[in-house]
């Protein structure tokens, strides 16, 4: 599979401009991988060099497949997000913890496939729980030249193959995506707050049998299909929004234990 270069807009001198945070609290670092399961070496390199180096490698699976068992060969997989942010509560609802927040501010272009995780740099949060981390998808014209020409006014690209047929799904959703869940997690100064998108989970999930030509999936050609992916959403009658549902479903966001994947050892809010 494809390893493509990580694209993080202007570097680390915007990141600094572009996140909001309170003058007091916990100063952490945060970063997002598309890992599939079991694919992140560990790596030995200190926190304190992690925002000029990235410390640690995210491979690609062996293996992605569809909820048939068909193999999938994926190429790129973009995501662009505007706004980054995180909460003490576990909904918008939820009255019964203090609903703070912190953001960071893009646009980010995020290379799913990229060899490092990406790092947006420190930001200063609270001593309290966290439970969830709300991101906002943005679509952009101005695409930095590392990332797919197909990206720009799209927010979320994917190339790839299956049963030797070239897909491409493109969306121009702008709604925003979360990871929840009822475990609160503590920001601390030497473990790094992580977001695992894990396109294995994704999918694994979506039946992709109906693609049996080159085809190319957005929100003008959406490529209806029967029951295509009951355990991302239900009501579900096309490719598309399977998709850009099944995203979130397919993350997880805690505390990174110090090998940049999420996993039975670290805390995580789901």
């Amino acid at each position: 599979m494809k390893v493509a270069m990580i694209s993080l807009l202007m570097a680390t001198t915007i990141i600094s401009c572009n996140k909001e945070e309170s003058d007091s609290g916990v100063v952490t670092n945060f970063a997002i991988t598309g890992s599939g399961q079991d694919a992140v070496a560990q790596s030995f390199l200190q926190k304190p060099f992690s925002w000029i180096i990235p410390s640690a490698v995210a491979l690609s699976p062996p293996a992605l497949e569809d909820s048939n068992g068909s193999v999938i060969d994926l190429n790129e997989a973009w995501i662009v997000l505007k706004k980054i942010q995180f909460n003490s509560s576990e909904s918008d609802n939820d009255v019964g913890n203090a609903n703070y927040s912190a953001h960071y501010k893009g646009p980010f272009f995020i290379d799913l496939l990229s060899d490092t995780p990406i790092s947006l740099g420190e930001i200063r949060l609270p001593e309290r729980g966290l439970r969830r981390v709300k991101m906002l998808l943005h679509k952009d014209n101005n695409v930095p030249a590392s990332a797919p020409a197909a990206l720009s006014g799209k927010s979320i690209y994917l190339n790839g193959m299956i049963n030797t047929h070239n897909f491409i799904y493109v969306a121009d959703d702008t709604t925003d995506f979360q990871i929840s869940g009822p475990n609160a997690v503590l920001p601390e100064e030497d473990k790094d707050l992580l977001a695992v998108i894990r396109l294995a989970d994704l999918l694994k999930k979506i039946d992709l049998s109906g693609i049996v030509a080159d085809t190319t999936i957005d929100s003008a050609s959406r490529f209806p299909a029967v029951n295509p992916c009951p355990l991302i959403h239900a009501p579900a009658s096309d490719l598309y929004t399977c998709f850009v549902k099944g995203i979130a479903q397919a993350a997880k966001f805690g505390k990174d234990n110090g090998d940049k994947d999420l996993d039975s050892n670290d805390d995580t809010v789901n």
